[in-house]
């Protein structure tokens, strides 16, 4: 008698087994999943500037303390930056210097810098906004205040704070993205965007 069993085992051996059928590879995220995944997480991110922009306005149009209202503003750059430490410099009219006013987490004490001086420094005298990824790689940053206070310096993003007529109030500047990040451009734009809450304030303390 004809016995198909044994032919049924080979052609199911010949299909697991057919070294000519390339093995199939682990599934990966397609590339518009990966996008979409992006996509989300940035206007996640957006809705975040946007909700603290729009806090810091009403915070304005209610005439709070120009100091309590700076000090609001530099915890709202921190967070949206995932930043360590974020200072607030002011131009003092008298001398010109760049002074510490405002600051997020420790500082061993006010810092003072000429413009010119420093990341911030450099900031204030060009106007031109710095995204540095490694502090101690760029000729313009001064270790000091990271030996005097043990502090390690890694990357920094600093824009200037810019009156109507466009003269340098001050600067803003953040200190060390979390979790070893790199400062980007998009965070220079969003502490741009905040900068200009903080000149609004400025300007109302000087007055």
């Amino acid at each position: 008698t004809f016995d198909p069993e044994p032919l049924a085992f080979a052609a199911y051996d010949s299909q697991v087994y057919d070294s000519s059928v390339p093995p199939r590879r682990p599934s990966r995220p397609s590339i518009n999943a990966v996008r979409v995944r992006e996509r989300e997480a940035q206007l996640v991110h957006e809705r975040g500037v946007s909700g603290a922009l729009r806090e810091v306005g009403l915070a304005i149009g209610k005439n709070p303390d120009p100091g309590e209202l700076l000090a609001l503003i530099l915890k709202r750059m921190a967070e949206i930056l995932a930043a360590d430490r974020v200072t607030l410099y002011l131009r003092e009219e008298e001398s010109g210097e760049l002074v510490s006013r405002v600051t997020t987490g420790d500082m061993i004490q006010s810092i003072r810098l000429k413009v010119g001086q420093g990341i911030a420094g450099d900031v204030a005298a060009t106007g031109e906004r710095a995204v540095v990824r490694d502090a101690y790689e760029d000729p313009r940053f001064s270790p000091q205040w990271d030996l005097q206070s043990g502090y390690r310096t890694r990357s920094v993003v600093a824009v200037p704070i810019l009156d109507h007529e466009g003269h340098v109030l001050g600067v803003a500047q953040a200190l060390n993205k979390d979790g070893d990040a790199e400062f980007t451009e998009d965070d220079a734009n969003m502490l741009s965007a905040l900068a200009v809450q903080a000149s609004v304030s400025m300007e109302t303390l000087r007055l």
